[in-house]
């Protein structure tokens, strides 16, 4: 009864900022739209079930197919959560080429200036569980899934330039940065002392102090590809390309206080105006740029161009606007389209090899066993991860397992290779990725360079505040010493300023 009470209350409170939008007003408008009677009542075996059947104290349990139907369903009704990027939400839309880039790559949605390819975007908290509050300050990640003609090709991006790490080992951070295994509680010594200890950590983590952390909200979110793509055109020569998508309606970020009553206003606020602005008829639209490399950049700058925690000069090779990115639906089912919308790096399509570091290469291989985990080996045949808009029927030698097996592969052989007609592969010369000798981390050159001459006094100022408020709750001296002389390191007067907010 009292978890009820507190479920009509948290309700009302949503509702009361809600008012009547779209969100707010969705079960009432489904009802206008189908008229004041459902359908027939059925199990999930289709039986068509009786008014007797709706309650069940007058009879046995276990002769009640309704009830037994419902317990086990609501008994096997979830799912792993994602392990990192748990709390998110998804929109529909297209992507369309406004700069044909058949020079550069051979894959056919970046080929035909107007060319539309149908995409699926999740945006999510990198930490936190499901149901964290929205403007929680953090990474947030930008996944792309374009449904192209060749197959699915995936990105999964974070909305900052660059990754906090380049090797993967160091994903290790991302657990300090969580709860306390022993109080399940968030632990700042953890958090800053693993920052304290992997200096490269300090660029990505700028960004976010200095306000990427809590975007105003989906329409001003930015994302970068942090990973240098490595293409290949139909003549077999190598490009490379970051890619960044900048909002149409402007990069704007929240001061902390104007976040914190927000998120007290509305725990989902960014997952809200985000549905709101769609179903009200508005699109999110963002530019979507390429910075594009060759070969002969590459042997004069080294492996640096593909380093994940650094970023290239964009005056000396300047983003150019090759297309744009629009959410124009959303969702109707948010587990079938949302929950289930699996991302993987291991997903691209030819003409698009990957990246050559490790961290991609890494990631390549998490990712799928990620998604193998929480939906199965099949989990490529869920309608939503389907390549639907692919010329070639999906013709795999994958059989059984985890349902969906759609049909399961019909009466074709299920062996490869073999000699009875089944699918084989297309001969053409093989793609490869390069491969390149990457260095340890080192990027405060870019840091230091960042504070001097990319960040506003507006922006130096959030990051004194948001640190100060971090490093106060730190137990341990030594620790707050170190992110302080990490700071000076990065900017005198930005360190200073963190030092003498701290004894105040």
């Amino acid at each position: 009864m009292i978890a009820f009470v507190g479920l009509l209350l948290t309700t009302a409170a949503l509702t009361a900022a809600q008012v009547s939008t779209p969100a707010a007003t969705q079960i009432i408008r489904f009802q206008e739209a189908i008229g004041p009677f459902g359908g027939q009542l059925t199990t999930s075996s289709g039986m068509p079930v009786e008014q007797c059947q709706t309650y069940s104290l007058d009879k046995s349990i276990m002769a009640n197919d309704f009830l037994m139907d419902n317990l086990f369903n609501f008994a096997r009704e979830r799912i792993p959560e994602r392990t990192v990027h748990a709390p998110g939400m998804c929109g529909y839309g297209y992507f369309e080429l406004t700069r044909d880039l058949s020079h550069i790559t051979k894959a056919d949605y970046l080929n035909g200036v107007g060319k539309k390819t149908p995409i699926a975007v999740r945006f999510s908290i990198t930490l936190g569980s499901k149901g964290t509050p929205d403007l929680v300050l953090g990474a947030r990640g930008f996944s792309i899934k374009y449904y192209t003609r060749e197959g699915n090709f995936d990105m999964a991006m974070f909305n900052i330039p660059v990754s906090s790490f380049k090797d993967p080992l160091d994903a290790h951070g991302t657990r300090a940065s969580r709860n306390n295994p022993a109080t399940n509680l968030p632990d700042p010594d953890m958090a800053w002392d693993t920052i304290t200890l992997h200096p490269e950590f300090l660029h990505a983590m700028s960004f976010l102090f200095a306000g990427y952390g809590q975007p105003a909200g989906i329409r001003h979110i930015t994302g970068f590809s942090a990973h240098n793509y490595q293409l290949e055109n139909k003549c077999g020569e190598t490009h490379f390309a970051k890619m960044s998508f900048i909002p149409v309606a402007g990069i704007k970020n929240l001061d902390p206080a104007e976040a914190s009553k927000l998120n007290a206003e509305n725990p989902h606020y960014m997952a809200t105006t985000m549905y709101n602005e769609i179903a009200s008829g508005n699109p999110i639209e963002w530019t979507v740029n390429f910075q594009i490399f060759n070969m002969t950049d590459y042997k004069k700058l080294g492996a640096q161009i593909f380093d994940t925690t650094r970023t290239v000069d964009d005056k000396k090779y300047p983003y150019i606007p090759v297309g744009k990115l629009v959410l124009d639906r959303n969702p109707t089912n948010f587990f079938a389209q949302c929950e289930q919308l699996a991302f993987c790096p291991c997903r691209v399509v030819p003409g698009i090899l990957g990246a050559p570091d490790k961290l991609y290469e890494a990631r390549r291989m998490n990712y799928r066993d990620a998604q193998n985990y929480r939906l199965g080996g099949n989990h490529n045949n869920i309608p939503v991860n389907y390549p639907y808009m692919s010329v070639n029927p999906l013709n795999t030698y994958n059989r059984d397992g985890v349902p969906p097996v759609l049909d399961n592969g019909g009466d074709a052989p299920n062996y490869f290779p073999n000699s009875f007609s089944g699918p084989t592969a297309y001969d053409t010369q093989c793609s490869r990725l390069i491969s390149i000798e990457e260095e340890k981390p080192y990027n405060m050159d870019l840091v230091q360079n960042l504070y001097a001459n990319v960040f506003t006094e507006h922006e130096k100022e959030l990051v004194v505040n948001n640190v100060v408020a971090q490093l106060k709750r730190v137990n341990v001296p030594r620790v707050v010493v170190k992110a302080v002389e990490l700071f000076k390191i990065a900017n005198e007067e930005v360190g200073r300023k963190i030092e003498e907010g701290l004894k105040k």
